[in-house]
């Protein structure tokens, strides 16, 4: 295979956006980090899983090897576990991973004596959280994606009126993960991890504060239908915003 076949993953960037910075958090400032998150969703303690291999065809820019990939799916399962299955049934397997749930981060949080799957999708840029919605091709698949997509914002009690297909897609398919794991005994949380000055070049809007971002997620809250209680799910949703000035970070010292 040449260079020229590889698929280039572009949305890492070496000193910018969301995938560098949790990257860096993990990797040189985990225990604030960990401590951080822990407090703001009133957690006790944090495990995160590794990433896996990556895939041969997946390169940097400038034909560099990846050598690890983000979870897929229901990776940070056990492969022979019965949910793998039974998820087929409510998502389509298949090869193009743009078509998966991609998860920045997974850990298992613990709440007293209690543990948790997080599920963390991390956003440096107002540009990341909108996008050109579903993809899928092949309409068995789309089928049964807009099922699962109608059949989570029914059990939430959303209006019907409100579209999940469209601009905030990648939103909503998260949801409907977090469904299936806690309505078949995996209980989950999802994480929106929202950084504060990034700095992304011209052509990213990078918010600096969290009241620049909470205009955009508030368009996203409107467009689900998410307002309100949304019944069951909405206590497990966490949106949080993470400052990248590390000035602050040595000012306050690690978090609890």
């Amino acid at each position: 295979m040449n260079s020229k076949q590889h698929k280039t993953r572009k949305n890492f960037r070496l000193g910018y956006g969301s995938a560098w910075h949790l990257l860096r958090l993990m990797g040189y400032h985990r225990a604030y980090f960990s401590r951080f998150i822990c407090d703001e969703i009133n957690a006790d303690e944090i495990l995160w899983s590794d990433f896996v291999p990556g895939l041969q065809e997946d390169r940097y820019e400038g034909d560099r090897y990846i050598r690890e990939r983000e979870l897929v799916r229901l990776e940070f399962l056990p492969a022979d576990h019965p949910l793998q299955e039974k998820y087929a049934e409510v998502w389509p397997e298949t090869k193009k991973t743009s078509a998966q749930q991609n998860w920045d981060a997974v850990g298992k949080v613990r709440f007293g004596e209690t543990w948790e799957w997080l599920l963390v999708e991390a956003k440096a840029n107002l540009e990341e959280v909108k996008n050109d919605g579903c993809k899928a091709n092949w309409e068995p698949s789309k089928k049964l994606i807009g099922s699962s997509l109608d059949a989570t914002r029914d059990r939430m009690g959303i209006d019907k009126s409100k579209v999940w297909f469209d601009s905030y897609y990648q939103y909503a398919n998260r949801l409907v993960t977090i469904d299936f794991l806690n309505r078949n005994d995996q209980p989950a949380r999802m994480l929106f991890l929202y950084f504060c000055g990034d700095h992304g070049g011209e052509k990213r809007t990078c918010p600096e504060t969290s009241s620049q971002w909470e205009t955009r997620i508030s368009t996203v809250h409107d467009t689900l239908g998410l307002v309100g209680n949304s019944a069951n799910l909405a206590e497990r949703m966490h949106e949080i915003f993470f400052d990248l000035d590390t000035t602050n970070w040595h000012q306050s010292g690690p978090k609890g």
